[in-house]
């Protein structure tokens, strides 16, 4: 796979604008739920939950949180994945199938297929299109755009049913103004 550019560490305080404003979706996870952030970056989401899983491919970015969590793990998201089969209740992934191959999100789903107890929430917040309209910067290692349909498809064909899609953290109507909205898409596996 291809090395993306490094990750970007934003100041704390646009950490915090994002953990609160752009994932509200993260809430909906228990923190006594064992939940995976697939493709962590810096880790903002330990702001919503300190108790999150962590695996990213970027090593500065792990070595920071290995600092702050005994649950961060180096690891190329878009291969086999450092955890037994059925070990998470939830795993989400926030701006990251955007950065792979078709191939590589449908090796994704396996994987987290493979890693997810049954019945398990597999959540996905990509760009949507507006935001590249308006200058999303492209050149930050994003393959492609991702669409809702790509998704529904890698996720039926994996054994996930989707149970919900939205705009976060604004809705439709609001979405088309901002260019930073999010499309989240939230898989429950059922095979």
């Amino acid at each position: 796979m291809k090395r993306n550019p490094p990750t970007e560490r934003a100041p704390r305080w646009r950490q915090v604008l994002r953990a609160k404003l752009f994932s509200s979706h993260l809430s909906t996870f228990r923190h006594s739920d064992r939940t995976l952030d697939l493709g962590c970056g810096w880790g903002y989401s330990l702001i919503v939950n300190p108790r999150f899983w962590l695996v990213d491919g970027d090593a500065d970015c792990i070595s920071h949180l290995k600092q702050v969590s005994d649950r961060a793990f180096l690891c190329d998201v878009a291969a086999r994945l450092p955890f037994d089969d059925n070990f998470f209740d939830n795993v989400f992934s926030n701006d990251v199938l955007e950065h792979l191959t078709k191939e590589e999100m449908d090796h994704v789903f396996t994987e987290v297929r493979r890693i997810l107890r049954k019945g398990g929430l597999f959540v996905n917040a990509v760009p949507n299109w507006r935001g590249y309209q308006l200058g999303v910067e492209r050149d930050v290692g994003h393959k492609r755009f991702v669409t809702e349909t790509e998704i529904r498809n890698c996720a039926q064909a994996s054994g996930f049913q989707i149970e919900r899609v939205f705009k976060s953290p604004f809705s439709t109507a609001w979405s088309e103004k901002f260019a930073h909205n999010k499309l989240v898409a939230v898989c429950r596996l059922i095979a």
